[in-house]
């Protein structure tokens, strides 16, 4: 016959499936929390990328700066950093793909008012929109 179990077995059962269960339920907060994380910085990021804000508001600070001929976007992208017309350089990558950026090689008056899609407007050689 089966064996019959006594209290320190019981309880040592009963011990390990609690201990259990909360480990399961710290995993599942911990994926939750994971997800909440991901999911609202990556719309945050996706919310920069279509709806760019200026580094400044009001009438900013206009800057001059030279873009050589056949600038790849890293180069354009640097420039435009470094000159403190852009924010966020992974964005503004993204962006001038996504945007269809083909600069044209020259010397540029932009302003920190001036959003993303703005700057890369002028970089076509187009008016802003």
């Amino acid at each position: 016959m089966g064996r019959k179990r006594d209290g320190t077995e019981n309880a040592a059962s009963f011990g390990l499936a609690v201990l259990v269960f909360f480990g399961k339920l710290a995993c599942w907060a911990m994926v939750a929390l994971c997800l909440y994380v991901g999911v609202t910085r990556g719309y945050q990021f996706g919310y920069e990328v279509f709806h760019p804000t200026a580094v400044s508001s009001g009438a900013g600070i206009e800057k001059e700066v030279v873009i050589p001929e056949q600038a790849a976007a890293g180069t354009v992208t640097k420039i435009l950093k470094e000159n403190g017309l852009i924010q966020n350089r992974l964005v503004f990558r993204i962006q001038y793909v996504l945007f269809e950026c083909k600069p044209k090689a020259g010397i540029y008056r932009l302003s920190t008012s001036m959003t993303a899609i703005e700057i890369i407007h002028h970089l076509n050689g187009q008016d802003s929109a």
